[in-house]
């Protein structure tokens, strides 16, 4: 037995079991189901209360305690199988203990490190309150960092917990389907963040959210175990500097852990990621793919029905006919090197490509790579943030997508995200899928009801959903980037960058949108080119 990486483990397990412990509530609930006791004595003592009031009180307490105990009792068996988790993943990686896993959990050793590790813990660990903003994560308590730590530990724990999760709430899922399932993309800052958030505010979608870190692949479970400490913020300016709010109910764009997690063999190569097409996929990728959506639209309609799954309320007779009416959302950038993939799973998705004009485009690229350059310097934890949940998109972690031949540019100049604008695009011309819909943004900054409502149509949304999603023009406002002029980067790129926007725009109108006109506004005309849609 490797006593001195034995130590180490157990010590880490020590400190997990005592965050997870308190950062649950365990102690709350079994203080309650303690507290009982002397209010039931009270209420028979009672010389006011008539014998069946006291028959009714004491009746009602007693199924308070049971659902008190349910309550520490789950949560305490998740604690410990967290726990187990990481300690079955250390034993199947490096083989710490000859003996196997039980012998491994077993060891005495073990055992006195993390009695002693939680000691020390407890006795220099940080006081102070969790931070509630997402808009920075050196904002993030220790706590967070810890769990965000765990979770990511190696991609196989959250697959451990994910077959867990499918047998505690197989019942629950037994009846939900995934029913066109919106995928919107496109290269980042071309409005996919603003596209989730439209769509989702209409009720009609279930989507990740920042609940569901940092166990992104089991969010039953993560909301059962996490339910008693939930936290309450309001909206955040986000890392990006863009003005965009966001909160712990926002959606975000976490799906990317899971191609991570089982095309992260095949998806990474030569310093960038390539593009995959449906051969490429695992041979477990899709039916993952398709019970992870089912999981977000079960987590929705409980909520939606009040059936809480982490609550006794929701027995398996109230959940095994659940009315799975939502449709799963996803935002991820990365799929649109993708998109014959997940067509090849999902047959009915709807694929929302979103565009934008070079000009403030490439702008956008370069200024955001920069700045989480300066990010990911100064804060070794967001670096790992953005890594553990797939987004390379800038920065430090900048993975770029190989479409046709790698990018030799350097990425800290504009010529670099020019080329890379012109591949995606092109990429995505001769690659979309039949039915892929492209959503331009200077079209929906200019002609927002209108073309919001073309969206809906297209979507077969409801009325009121319809009536929603055109309302939330009114929140639609002018990029921040201004245009610059791409001419003088490369004459024949940027001539060729508008050849691709112009054919972009041309299969956005065909789709029934109104199209982008020309405008004087500084922040959406066209620096360069002439454009002629």
């Amino acid at each position: 037995m490797n006593l001195l990486a034995v130590v180490a483990l157990f010590g880490l397990i020590g400190i997990l079991f005592y965050e997870l412990f308190v950062r649950l509530n365990v102690i709350s609930d079994i203080q309650k189901v303690f507290n009982v006791a002397p209010a039931a004595i009270k209420v028979i003592r009672s010389t006011t209360l008539s014998d069946e009031e006291k028959e009714v009180s004491v009746r009602r307490m007693s199924l308070q305690v049971l659902k008190d105990t349910f309550t520490f009792t789950a949560k305490l068996a998740g604690v410990l199988l967290t726990c187990v988790a990481v300690a079955a993943m250390a034993q199947s990686l490096f083989t710490l203990s000859p003996g196997g896993l039980s012998d491994l959990l077993a060891s005495w050793q073990g055992l006195i490190a993390a009695v002693v590790s939680v000691a020390l813990y407890t006795r220099f660990k940080p006081v102070g309150e969790p931070a509630s903003s997402h808009s920075s994560t050196s904002q993030y308590s220790s706590l967070d960092r810890l769990l965000h730590r765990i979770a990511f530990i190696h991609p196989g724990l959250q697959k451990i917990l994910g077959d867990v999760e499918n047998d505690l709430f197989k019942k629950h899922l037994t009846d939900v389907e995934v029913r066109r399932p919106v995928f919107v993309t496109g290269l980042p800052r071309a409005g996919t963040t603003l596209l989730l958030e439209l769509l989702y505010d209409t009720d009609q979608f279930a989507s990740f959210t920042y609940r569901q870190m940092p166990f992104v692949l089991n969010p039953l479970l993560w909301n059962r175990l996490s339910s008693g400490s939930r936290k309450q913020g309001e909206g955040q300016e986000r890392a990006h500097g863009d003005g965009m709010l966001i909160s712990y109910d926002s959606p975000e764009a976490f799906e990317e852990v899971l191609w991570v997690s089982y095309q992260g063999k095949s998806m990474f190569d030569d310093g960038g990621m390539r593009t995959l097409m449906p051969t490429d996929l695992d041979a477990n990728m899709p039916d993952a793919f398709v019970n992870l959506a089912r999981k977000l639209v079960c987590l929705k309609e409980l909520n939606v029905q009040g059936a809480h799954p982490s609550t006794p309320s929701a027995s398996d007779s109230d959940t095994q006919h659940l009315n799975s009416s939502s449709r799963y959302l996803s935002k991820n950038n990365a799929n649109l090197s993708r998109l014959d993939a997940i067509r090849s799973v999902f047959s009915d998705a709807d694929l929302l490509l979103c565009y934008r004009h070079p000009t403030t485009h490439v702008a956008s690229l370069h200024t955001q790579h920069l700045r989480f350059l300066e990010i990911h310097k100064n804060d070794a934890f967001a670096r790992n943030y953005m890594r553990w949940i797939g987004h390379h998109d800038f920065g430090a972690n900048f993975r770029p997508i190989h479409f046709s031949e790698k990018n030799s540019l350097d990425p800290t100049q504009r010529l670099f995200w020019l080329q890379y604008w012109v591949d995606a695009y092109r990429h995505v011309l001769e690659h979309a899928p039949e039915g892929t819909q492209f959503i331009g943004y200077e079209s929906l900054l200019q002609n927002g009801s209108a073309d919001l409502g073309q969206l809906a149509k297209n979507l077969e949304l409801n009325e009121v959903a319809t009536t929603t999603l055109m309302a939330a023009a009114k929140r639609l406002r002018a990029p921040g980037s201004l245009a610059e002029p791409l001419s003088d980067l490369s004459t024949n790129l940027a001539l060729e960058a508008e050849a691709i926007y112009s054919q972009l725009s041309a299969r956005s109108v065909a789709q029934g949108y109104t199209g982008y006109q020309k405008s004087d506004s500084p922040r959406l005309q066209e620096t360069g080119f002439v454009h002629n849609t």
